[in-house]
């Protein structure tokens, strides 16, 4: 399509995705902005995903197959190796967009010194209802690096990322992590460039008992251990305001793992991979207390 606006390339990775699918589909195919791809990606689905998928003739959708099935990072990381617009966007098949979401965020970009753009959501429960929009109160915007290191607003699938961004930095995602490589991957943008907000709802993001937000919630502490112990991140991010309070975050995670889990991994790894003696203690006194607190009954840990 040439009409003299940015096209933008939006991944759709699937793996048995059905169940949710075709609202997902039919969110894209609305879009009041028409110049965009969709790249989906298989990743070796043994449901009616293909089949579904295939039913859309809408030339702007493009079907990729994994030759073998790998990670979601791994698969979003392929994914992002077949767009060709210089705007990438990201949707789950699990959820699905308001029909104006890139008529509101795509003029954005005409501001050359932003490579992120990102909006509100509205929270699904399994029954259907639209239950509350997030994150609460106003987003941040700008050069936000110690807002976000201090709490996450980003969700992926409000989010829109120029191409050129993602390709100057050490790869889209880190195909090690799991679960927190959409996080990582916005503190790494939030690090060179202004992120920029819709102040609004944008897409519908749906909570049911397969996100992998609540079935590995051990391996989520695990790997924000892993990011913390990470040599290149504690280069890139230690010197910025908001650090301590994402350690911070981290220790409280490991914590409720011990508390609410009875999982001990999160903290031996802390252990294990800390440089010195002395910043062994330090992490397992931290971590210690916050098991105190939650123990006694000061904070109900919500999460892990």
């Amino acid at each position: 399509m040439s009409t003299g606006e940015p096209t933008v390339s939006i991944i759709m990775n699937c793996f048995n995705g059905s169940r949710y699918l075709r609202q997902a589909l039919d969110s894209v195919v609305a879009q009041t902005y028409r110049n965009w791809e969709l790249i989906f990606w298989d990743n070796q689905s043994t449901d009616d995903s293909l089949l579904i998928v295939q039913s859309y003739k809408d030339p702007r959708v493009k079907i990729f197959i994994n030759d073998h099935h790998t990670t979601l990072y791994a698969a979003r990381n392929l994914a992002v190796g077949q767009v060709t617009g210089s705007l990438v966007a990201f949707l789950d098949t699990d959820d699905f967009w308001e029909v104006d979401k890139l008529s509101q965020q795509v003029p954005v970009f005409i501001d050359p010194e932003v490579g992120l753009v990102y909006g509100k959501y509205w929270f699904r429960d399994e029954s259907g209802d639209s239950v509350y929009v997030g994150p609460a109160g106003d987003l941040p915007t700008g050069r936000i690096l110690p807002t976000l290191l201090r709490s996450n607003y980003v969700g992926i699938l409000t989010m829109i990322v120029r191409r050129s961004v993602l390709q100057k930095l050490d790869g889209p995602f880190k195909e090690r992590y799991e679960v927190i490589g959409d996080t990582d991957l916005v503190l790494r943008v939030a690090k060179g460039w202004e992120i920029r907000a819709i102040e609004r709802p944008v897409a519908t993001y749906r909570w049911h008992d397969s996100n992998d937000t609540k079935i590995k919630a051990v391996r989520h502490a695990e790997e924000w251990v892993d990011w913390l112990t990470d040599t290149g991140r504690l280069r890139a991010f230690i010197d910025s305001p908001g650090f301590e309070s994402r350690r911070t975050m981290i220790y409280k995670e490991v914590a409720r793992c011990i508390v609410r889990k009875k999982n001990w991994e999160p903290l031996k790894k802390l252990y294990s991979e800390s440089q010195n003696w002395s910043e062994k203690v330090f992490r397992v006194l931290n971590v210690s207390i916050y098991v105190s607190i939650y123990l006694v009954g000061r904070g109900q840990p919500k999460t892990c």
